[in-house]
């Protein structure tokens, strides 16, 4: 089944990252590869990877680290940093960009947190510079304010698929309602899906509608394909495109592809903390 539906994904996937129309790219980058981050309750997942964007006034490209891990039983935090480079018509600009991040909160669900019903926080902290926009932002309006957003996520995992969804709305602190690049409030439905071919091998297809305040609407799908090559190694290669309206789309493809590794988080089991010791055994009280 794998040898069938691997061609298949590699044609769809190509078609959709070539087939893309070039227009103006506006808006924010959001690290939407990694925007659902892997569950793992026992482990600390350092990512690192390239990401490629072509559009036709901009082309960019940036090297990719992330972080991800359980704060306590019910929390986890992400973190992601991108230095991209960007070729503008008449130079190369590049540096660090803002600090992307988010963190979640179980209410209701399994233990392992692959079930369940989450209290979802994004942010974005802005410590880059106005020329590597869209990766960072000032606004021309003065102050220097960070992005805040909220909201839930829903997940469910079966032997064979998981689904993962979110519905937030964001504050933006660097806000810009005119020019070339525009920057305010807006909300957000994301939906992943991913199932496996074998035990090493999984597709993942994902989907995410941004409104803004201003009614300006733009949608990004991206298509996956994941290689576990054991319990702590994973690759994964993601291709994409954005689309909705001509005036709000950042680029026009985007391919990704990232290495992880997960770290033991050092928890040690309840049982673990206090050996047992063994007493000898004694004459029975009843002799």
């Amino acid at each position: 089944m794998s040898r069938f539906f691997f061609p298949l994904f590699l044609s769809i996937s190509l078609h959709l990252l070539f087939a893309a129309v070039p227009t103006r790219a506006d808006g924010l980058y959001n690290d939407y590869p990694s925007w659902f981050s892997p569950v793992d309750s026992g482990s600390v997942v350092f990512g690192l990877g390239h990401v490629e964007m072509q559009g036709e006034y901009q082309d960019a490209s940036a090297v990719a680290a992330r972080i991800s891990g359980m704060i306590n039983d019910r929390s986890s935090l992400r973190l992601s940093m991108l230095y991209p480079v960007i070729r503008r018509p008449d130079r190369y600009v590049h540096g660090f960009a803002d600090l992307l991040g988010s963190s979640s909160v179980r209410i209701f669900g399994d233990t392992l947190n692959v079930n369940g019903l989450f209290l979802r926080a994004d942010f974005r902290i802005p410590i880059g510079s106005n020329v590597l926009r869209p990766f960072s932002f000032r606004s021309s309006t003065g102050g220097i304010y960070p992005d805040a957003g909220g909201g839930i996520e829903v997940r469910k995992e079966t032997v064979l698929f998981r689904i993962r969804g979110s519905i937030t709305h964001t504050l933006v602190g660097q806000k810009e309602v005119e020019g070339a690049l525009t920057n305010t409030d807006y909300s957000m439905l994301a939906l992943l899906f991913e199932f496996d071919l074998n035990s090493r091998i999984s597709l993942q297809t994902s989907v995410f509608a941004r409104k803004s305040i201003h009614g300006r609407y733009r949608e990004t799908y991206l298509f996956g394909l994941s290689r576990r090559f054991s319990q702590k190694v994973r690759i994964v290669l993601t291709g994409g495109l954005d689309s909705g309206d001509e005036d709000e789309r950042l680029y026009d493809s985007i391919v990704s592809i990232f290495f992880s590794y997960a770290f033991p988080a050092g928890k040690k089991d309840r049982n673990e903390e206090a050996p047992l010791v063994q007493v000898p055994p004694g004459p029975s009280p009843n002799r």
